[in-house]
């Protein structure tokens, strides 16, 4: 539907073309001229509406200042990426500035993220936002301009360099020094020029961020020689800004950490464009111990699948850091990360929550791809309901993969439906090794039996062995740690091989209070040799 759109879009322009040469220049004009400038009108409003539609909300950015911020989501932060370049935009009139990133290098007067710490000794304007939340990062960037330059500006927008990438797929490739660029090519060329630079030449320092601008100039001239792409830009545009991948204050919609989330950042700090090779993978088990006791235990793993390539890829030297959701404590754990091309590492974090529990989200900042899993598995017994988890008893599992364009909140939910069976025995028979204090010499006869779940025994419980009529009640009795496992112990009279008995108990439930069933009789057959 989209691509005949598009279609659409070009052929009514074309027609909007014809129409206009047979009615101004045309031998038909005089005849049907008022026809024409009916269908004309109908074909341009037709038009425009495909064009402007999309961004109909930049009606209201029209006569504000506003602060360009062009990140490199390849050298990641938690606000998307290291600012590589800033614009000052006036729409109305028009007005439009770039500038080096590093022009402002004075530092900011605050202190430095933890982060950060070790990596640099001053935050600087490049790394102003070091919040994931896109409206904090946009309100700490609009502080940090004014403090730099005594400027204030209206509005915020955040272009990471994948919008770049798609408006020029859009427009389609240009010439620039020389050479055909098309939009495949742009993260290298501007990757590898930066870098291919004269350290000692001052001019070649200065300069070495002016690619981008050019470009950008470039690919500008090319569009407005194009009408027929404005309304497949202008769509793709209202698409990236409606999902804040190209984030304007105010206009994008908020997608924001909650108390609920875990929120997983990575600062790249050191390694060039290495975000780019790197694969991500996070999973979260979520394990009910005991009724509404749970451990979570989340693993991210990092892997470099590049090879050794300077400026693009090389070693990725950073901080790996996480929030636990504040709902659960809030803690923040961080590992300081160091992965050579083809080297992988994987962190670890578990933390213990009480309470109910059935929901679980994971939030992820602008630019971080990652493919993600999650486990959720109850106390046993229990059934497992959710349309987000692929269910196997008490037990499911969710799979996704986020692919970092916008930021984005991944949630998974359940409901768990009481346990209403009680226990059973799945194994019993004589004590193969009993307890140290227990003397089983003599007519002394040890039972053990094992329950298909952790099993209370109450302050009514009874165990008994008959045969022959004659009932014998346990002396001892003792349950394992993991409540599984009983261990029983008889007087009997004599030893009597392969004599059977009827065992019988009572006062035995889960958890959940659920009895085992006390009608029901199990024959324990006595295999001790006869003396």
């Amino acid at each position: 539907m989209r691509a005949l759109c598009q279609e659409g879009s070009k052929i009514t322009l074309a027609i909007y073309i014809v129409w206009w040469y047979f009615y101004s220049c045309g031998t038909l004009a005089a005849v049907y001229a008022p026809a024409m400038r009916r269908v004309m009108g109908i074909l341009l409003v037709l038009w425009l509406g495909w064009v402007v539609w999309p961004v109909r909300w930049g009606i209201g950015l029209l006569g504000e200042e506003h602060l360009i911020l062009l990140q490199n989501e390849a050298e990641l932060r938690p606000c998307g990426g290291f600012t590589t370049a800033y614009a000052t935009l006036h729409l109305l009139p028009f007005r439009l500035q770039f500038h080096n990133v590093f022009d402002l290098e004075q530092p900011l007067l605050r202190p430095l993220p933890p982060a950060m710490q070790g990596f640099t000794d001053a935050l600087y304007f490049r790394d102003a936002g070091d919040d994931s939340d896109p409206e904090q990062c946009a309100a700490a960037h609009k502080s940090a301009y004014a403090e730099l330059t005594g400027q204030t500006v209206d509005r915020v927008w955040m272009v990471p360099l994948s919008v770049v990438e798609r408006i020029a797929a859009v427009v389609g490739p240009v010439r620039y020094a020389g050479q055909r660029v098309a939009s495949k090519d742009l993260f290298a060329l501007l990757s590898r020029s930066v870098a291919d630079t004269d350290r000692h030449n001052l001019d070649s320092l200065a300069d070495r961020k002016d690619h981008l601008p050019a470009l950008g100039r470039a690919w500008l001239g090319r569009t407005l020689w194009r009408p027929w792409k404005w309304g497949q830009l202008t769509h793709a545009i209202g698409q990236m800004v409606r999902s804040g991948q190209w984030y304007i204050e105010g206009v994008s919609r908020p997608v924001v950490p909650t108390e609920q989330s875990l929120e997983l950042l990575l600062w790249n700090l050191g390694g060039g464009k290495t975000n780019r090779y790197l694969d991500v993978t996070l999973h979260t088990d979520v394990r009910e111990l005991q009724p509404n006791d749970w451990q979570l235990t989340t693993t991210v793993t990092l892997r470099h699948d590049g090879g050794y390539e300077e400026p693009l890829s090389q070693v990725w030297t950073g901080t790996v850091e996480m929030h636990w959701p504040v709902a659960m404590g809030g803690e923040t754990v961080r590992w300081g990360a160091a992965i050579a091309p083809g080297g992988q590492e994987t962190y670890s974090s578990t933390i213990r929550h009480r309470g109910p529990l059935s929901r679980w989200e994971v939030y992820v900042p602008r630019g971080l791809r990652l493919r993600g899993s999650t486990t959720v598995s109850l106390y046993p017994q229990q059934s497992l309901q959710s349309r987000t988890l692929q269910v196997r008893e008490h037990t499911g599992l969710a799979e996704y993969e986020i692919l970092g364009t916008a930021p984005a909140l991944y949630t998974t939910t359940w409901q768990s439906v009481p346990d209403v069976t009680g226990p059973f025995l799945t194994y019993h028979q004589l004590l193969t090794q009993a307890p140290e204090q227990w003397d089983m010499m003599g007519n002394t006869m040890g039972v053990e039996l094992h329950t298909n779940e952790p099993v209370v025994l109450g302050e009514g419980f009874s165990a008994t062995i008959a045969r022959e009529g004659v009932t014998t009640s346990a002396t001892d009795f003792a349950l394992s740690e993991n409540g599984r496992t009983i261990l029983l112990r008889f007087r009997v009279d004599g030893v009597g091989e392969r004599r059977a008995y009827q065992l019988g108990l009572t006062g035995v439930t889960d958890v959940y209070g659920n009895p085992l069933n006390p009608t029901q009789r199990w024959t324990v057959i006595d295999k001790r040799p006869m003396p």
